[in-house]
């Protein structure tokens, strides 16, 4: 349907019509909303009800309404009563109502009311603003389904309509069914930090009656200390069942730390709550100063009157292929980013990108970064990408010193499925690295395919996702930090 605003079609005889396929309308309108004609012409008054019929004041002229309605040579019918026709010219200068596309209508029916008008039944309506439209049917009926076989828990379709029942992502609040009982204690590697672990293990043993758990490797320099022998530790060639026996896990250190704890996890991964001890710092929100504050109201958990907000940093699973088939041993969960670059090579790379087996581009340059929310502050930032909330669920894309002006890094959703690859025609080989750590080589023919892992890693919040985040960010990146301008 076309509308033209301000504008009419003037006939032969200089009368202004608002027209749909001959029907003349009258200029009269009743505080209703309908439209009611003052003479027994072809005029016709109209209200539209709900189920797009129309009352008309003039049984006379109803007989004539109808064979209009039903003529099929809509020109010469047109021309005989003096109808709009597409031969009028367009008037700029008369202001109307705005006039609408002509189309043919099938024959309507005609009963009477019980206020003794004529209801004429047919696909046609008429708006108050005097726009006289077609309504050929009711509204068809609609549903929505998802392509992955989820159902739309978020979406709702009321009478044909769409709407969202509530945000897509929100604040989540760490509950327990029963009291945690076993805590897994991490810390930088080595004797460093190793005072302030002995005062979170005795804490955690003595007053809160944890099983505290360390890696191995820490786990021998406790066992050469008199007094901690209640320190357990685990089998770090085996950690898949490590998340059934873990409720929580405390991190001593930066943000590295995390980055840790996320590799030793590799499916489920339980809460963590760190304390910042490192250089940075941007995942880490609570001070050491607070740890047994903040530790007992984790294991409180409900018990506590604000509860214990929790952020789900979404990771990506990453897996590498070669002659179309997945390797061994070369799946990897990541937290911040995986990086497809040139490594010591002199040449560009060139990265085909496909996302769900289409490519959408090809890289040339030093190499390309997908990261995820949490790691959108880190090396994709430098990169030039955005600064992403960790709750929005989404991939970033950037380039890493693209060979183009308009390679622009783009943000994807999280159900996007990439796969970064090593044409035959490359000139040389490239280095995949996940979260900075287990760089290896990628030859051509090689790929990554890279989708959002179903295991998120879930934080323990200082205040709650947002204020924390914030705070990071100025805090570490002194985000908008500047001198105020003075007042006028």
């Amino acid at each position: 349907m076309y509308n033209l605003n301000k504008t009419s079609w003037r006939n032969e005889n200089n009368e202004n019509y608002a027209g749909y396929s001959g029907i003349r309308l009258s200029e009269a309108q009743t505080s209703n909303g309908s439209f009611r004609s003052n003479n027994s012409s072809a005029e016709i008054a109209a209200s539209a009800g709900s189920d797009g019929t129309y009352l008309n004041g003039n049984n006379s002229s109803s007989s004539s309404f109808m064979n209009e309605l039903s003529n099929d040579n809509g020109s010469s019918a047109s021309q005989k009563n003096g109808f709009v026709n597409s031969r009028y010219e367009l008037d700029k200068k008369v202001p109307s109502a705005n006039v609408t596309e002509q189309r043919s209508n099938p024959v309507a029916s005609v009963s009477v009311g019980d206020d003794g008008l004529e209801v004429i039944e047919g696909n046609m309506c008429a708006s108050a603003t005097g726009v006289v439209r077609v309504q050929s049917r009711k509204k068809a009926e609609m549903f929505l389904v998802r392509t992955d076989g989820f159902s739309c828990a978020r979406e709702k379709v009321t009478e044909s309509s769409l709407a969202f029942t509530h945000p897509s992502t929100q604040q989540q609040m760490l509950l327990w069914k029963s009291p945690p009982k076993t805590v897994l204690l991490l810390k930088k590697l080595g004797q460093e930090l190793m005072e302030e672990a002995k005062e979170v293990a005795r804490f955690l043993y003595y007053q809160e009656e944890m099983n505290v758990l360390v890696e191995p490797e820490v786990h021998d320099i406790f066992a050469r200390i008199p007094g901690f022998g209640f320190v357990q530790t685990f089998y770090s060639q085996d950690t898949s069942d490590l998340h059934e026996r873990v409720d929580f896990v405390a991190c001593l250190g930066g943000d590295g730390v995390i980055l840790h704890a996320s590799n030793i996890f590799r499916d489920a991964v339980p809460p963590v709550v760190s304390f910042n001890l490192g250089s940075l710092g941007f995942l880490t929100s609570h001070t050491f100063e607070d740890c047994k504050k903040d530790l007992r109201q984790v294991i409180n958990g409900n018990n506590t009157v604000d509860g214990v907000y929790i952020t789900l940093r979404m990771r990506l699973r990453c897996e590498i292929f070669r002659n179309g088939k997945a390797m061994p041993g070369k799946l990897f969960d990541v937290l911040n980013e995986v990086v497809v670059d040139r490594g010591s090579n002199p040449y560009l790379s060139k990265i085909e990108c496909y996302e769900h087996d289409r490519l959408i581009t090809k890289v040339q340059g030093d190499g390309v970064i997908v990261a995820t929310p949490t790691g959108s502050t880190a090396y994709s930032t430098a990169a030039g990408g955005s600064m992403v909330h960790p709750n929005v669920p989404c991939m970033l894309f950037t380039p890493i010193c693209p060979h183009s002006l308009s390679f622009r890094p783009v943000i994807l959703p999280d159900s996007a499925r990439l796969e970064l690859k090593i044409p035959e025609d490359a000139r040389s080989n490239a280095w995949v690295s996940f979260d900075g750590k287990r760089r290896q080589q990628l030859s051509r023919g090689d790929s990554v395919r890279i989708s959002m892992s179903q295991h998120p890693l879930p934080t323990v919040n200082k205040c709650d996702q947002t204020g924390d985040w914030f705070h990071s960010l100025i805090r570490c990146l002194n985000w908008n930090e500047r001198l105020d301008q003075k007042a006028l």
